[in-house]
């Protein structure tokens, strides 16, 4: 129930079957239901009527490797996306990063990677 807004833009964008295809290796930032309810009304109704941007934006919040919360840089480091933009991954004191957003619940492990479910919705640059 977490990430059920997730699930169902998932399954939306056509992606259910590419994010649980058991021969990739993914890390997934998640953002919860709450992260999704954050999002201004006008840019979700944009994603929900433009699937490429909402592909775009979903596919900007995977890695193709599984990275662990405990591999997670102390000084930020660039990953690329399957978007084809990169995040910043960073944890310290604070917490664990990927730009700004939070990692709330860490190393959720699935049979093709790992999901690390965060506090807000990731945008590549230039989309919105």
């Amino acid at each position: 129930p977490e990430l059920s807004t997730l699930v169902s833009l998932v399954k939306e964008a056509g992606l259910a079957g590419a994010l649980s295809n058991p021969e990739a290796t993914l890390t997934v930032f998640a953002p919860t239901n709450a992260a999704f309810a954050a999002v201004p009304k006008d840019i979700l109704d944009y994603l929900l009527t433009n699937t490429t941007a909402l592909i775009q934006v979903l596919a900007y919040h995977v890695l193709p490797e599984e990275i662990l919360s405990k591999e997670l840089p102390q000084t930020p480091i660039p990953e690329l996306t399957l978007e084809g933009q990169n995040v910043k991954l960073v944890a310290n004191t604070t917490g664990a990063f990927v730009n700004e957003a939070k990692v709330v619940k860490a190393d959720n492990l699935a049979k093709n990677g790992v999901a690390h479910f965060i506090d807000a919705v990731l945008v590549p640059k230039g989309l919105l």
